[in-house]
C-alpha cells in the first residue's frame, strides 16, 4: 500500500538523515507492514507453541529476542483459542526492545506509566517472572480496558493496573527500581501500521506531544531510586520528542 507521506515530513527527515540513507528510509514506508509475535514463557515453552503452530513457519526469528517471531499474517494466531488464553502477544518487533534495555528482575519494584495497550507490560512481566512488584498505568478511561484484559490474559500475578495521572507517582519519592516511559508521541514510526496516524501530524502535535512527554518525566523521575534505571522511548523520528527531550533530562537532572 503506498502512503502519501506530508512534504514537511519528507523535508525534515532529509535534514535529520545523511543523504544516502533519505532514500532507503522513506521508501520503507511503502513495503507492507510485517507483524510479529512474542510467546508468553509464563504459559508455554517456545517447543510447545511451535507444535501448536506447526503449521506456520518460524524461520523468521525477531534478532534481538528469542521468544520473538516475524509472521506473514495475524490471523491464522488470533482465530485461535490460543490468543484468548494468552499464549502469545501480537507485537511490533520494535516494540519488544524498550524492556529488554530496562531489565527488569525478580523481586524489584516496576512503574510501566504509560502502559495501555499492554505490549510492554506483559513483557515486563515475563521478564520478573511473575514476581516484585509492577504498576501498569494508564491516564486514558478508553484504554484502561484493554489493558485490563491483556494483563488478565497474560496470567500477571505481580501487577497492578492503575487509571490516573502521571502526577500521582511524584509522592512516592525514590520508590521505584525502574520505570518505563513509553511516552504518548506523534507516532511517525505508526505511519505504516496505521495509515491514520497521517491525518493527526503537524508541527503543533509534535509541540505538544514533547511538552506532554516532559510533564510525564517530571512526575515519575522523583520517583525512581538514585541510581535506578528510567527507559524513556517513542515510536516518532521527531528529535523534539527524542534527543531534545534526553538533552532536556539530563540539564533539569544533573544529579
Amino acid at each position: 500500500m503506498a502512503l502519501f507521506l506530508p512534504p514537511l515530513f519528507v523535508n525534515r527527515i532529509k535534514n535529520i538523515l545523511p543523504a544516502n540513507e533519505v532514500e532507503n528510509f522513506l521508501n520503507q514506508y511503502q513495503e507492507d507492514f510485517t507483524p510479529s509475535l512474542r510467546v508468553n514463557l509464563l504459559k508455554t515453552s517456545l517447543q510447545q507453541f511451535q507444535e501448536i503452530f506447526s503449521f506456520c513457519p518460524f524461520d523468521n526469528p525477531v534478532p534481538w529476542l528469542n521468544h520473538g517471531f516475524f509472521i506473514t499474517k495475524k490471523s491464522p494466531f488470533t482465530k485461535t483459542p490460543f490468543y484468548h488464553a494468552g499464549l502469545f502477544y501480537i507485537q511490533e518487533a520494535s516494540s519488544m526492545l524498550p524492556p529488554l534495555l530496562l531489565d527488569p528482575k525478580p523481586q524489584e519494584k516496576v512503574l510501566d506509566v504509560c502502559a495501555s495497550p499492554g505490549s510492554k507490560t506483559t513483557q515486563i512481566i515475563t521478564m520478573m517472572q511473575n514476581q516484585g512488584l509492577l504498576i501498569a498505568n494508564e491516564i486514558r478511561q478508553d484504554r484502561i480496558g484493554r489493558l485490563v484484559e491483556n494483563v488478565i490474559r497474560w496470567g500477571a500475578k505481580n501487577t497492578v493496573v492503575t487509571n490516573q495521572a502521571s502526577s500521582c507517582f511524584t509522592p512516592l519519592e525514590e520508590f521505584f527500581d525502574k520505570i518505563l516511559v513509553d511516552a504518548p508521541c506523534s507516532g511517525e514510526g505508526m505511519f505504516k501500521k496505521d495509515p491514520q496516524t497521517l491525518a493527526l501530524w503537524s508541527l503543533k502535535n509534535i509541540e505538544f506531544c514533547a511538552a506532554t512527554q516532559k510533564q510525564i518525566l517530571r512526575d515519575v523521575i522523583p520517583a525512581l531510586k538514585v541510581g535506578g534505571t528510567l527507559v524513556y522511548s517513542t515510536c516518532t523520528f521527531a528529535p523534539e520528542e527524542n534527543e531534545e527531550i534526553i538533552d532536556w533530562i539530563l540539564k533539569t537532572y544533573p544529579q
